[in-house]
């Protein structure tokens, strides 16, 4: 896999290298495992592809499409092709329970906001409450004071009056 930096390669005036050495190495390891993973499903025609000097994707994948045959049962296809289930089947399991917890964080996101906004509104309204409440006993200690004076001239003013009905 070199060859996309081999200085005698005809890069038509691009810059050497063409890719850096993480990406040769990463491309090398994705053909490997493909390479292993046609090695043991052998399909059908698949010794003459690897024959070929080339690589050519849409022949591999019609070699590939055709050689889904069930395998042997207890075959290693077999645990393989179930293995593989098992893998696709725990991605969707992981994929699934991501959304789930994504939109879980979400929710609770949003009722904690929703809670801020209440408890701040109740907060408000508490508030308003008690100032009308401290307006309101301030007013009856005021009306009390009142009365009582009043009591106090009411009773004043009757004494007064026996005191001069008595003087008369």
């Amino acid at each position: 896999l070199d060859v996309f930096n081999d200085p005698t390669t005809d890069t038509g005036g691009l810059e050497m290298p063409m890719l850096p050495r993480p990406s040769l190495a990463s491309i090398a390891a994705q053909v490997a495992t493909l390479l292993e993973h046609l090695t043991w499903l052998r399909p059908r025609n698949a010794a003459t592809q690897l024959l070929e000097p080339d690589v050519d994707l849409a022949s591999w994948e019609r070699i590939c499409a055709a050689g889904r045959a069930h395998p042997a049962p207890h075959s290693k296809a077999e645990l393989i092709d179930e293995l593989q289930q098992c893998r696709q089947r725990i991605f969707h399991l992981e994929k699934e329970m991501t959304k789930q917890a994504r939109t879980a964080e979400a929710n609770s996101e949003r009722a904690r906001r929703e809670h801020d906004r209440t408890s701040s509104r109740l907060l408000e309204v508490n508030h308003a409450l008690e100032g009308k409440l401290r307006q309101q006993i301030q007013e009856n200690r005021a009306c009390k004071e009142q009365l009582s004076d009043y009591e106090h001239r009411v009773e004043h003013e009757q004494w007064r009056g026996e005191q001069q009905g008595t003087r008369i």
